[in-house]
């Protein structure tokens, strides 16, 4: 929490960074938008594309117009609720194995699928 108790433009963009911009998920996000800009645009983007659109991404400047969005969601004590959970180091932890604990899930759920697809035709 800052020390006026009021939520900050830079408090809501810490959030937004913490939630969505932590390491695996930037590397997510910017893969998939080259993958999109190739598949839409039949354009194939050069090698530092990664680079620009991980400093676009990240900057304050573009995540600023995204702060009003969660300031009419969430109350200033929410926000700093929000910023402490995804600051901490368990959150950090869960989000940077995400991928090794949940892609099981996600596959055995997609096998399930499968299963019931064969059942129903």
């Amino acid at each position: 929490m800052n020390s006026t108790g009021k939520v900050s433009d830079k408090d809501v963009i810490a959030v937004i960074k913490a939630i969505v911009l932590h390491p695996k998920a930037l590397d997510a996000l910017i893969n998939a938008s080259i993958k999109q800009e190739a598949i839409l645009n039949k354009r194939e983007l050069d090698a530092s594309a990664n680079d620009q659109l991980r400093s676009i991404y990240t900057s304050d400047s573009f995540l600023k117009e995204f702060v009003v969005s969660f300031k009419e969601v969430f109350y200033d004590e929410e926000i700093f609720g929000l910023l402490e959970i995804y600051q901490s180091t368990v959150m950090k932890k869960l989000l940077e194995r995400s991928n090794d604990l949940f892609n099981p899930l996600y596959y055995a759920m997609s096998e399930k699928v499968k299963e019931i697809k064969g059942k129903t035709l």
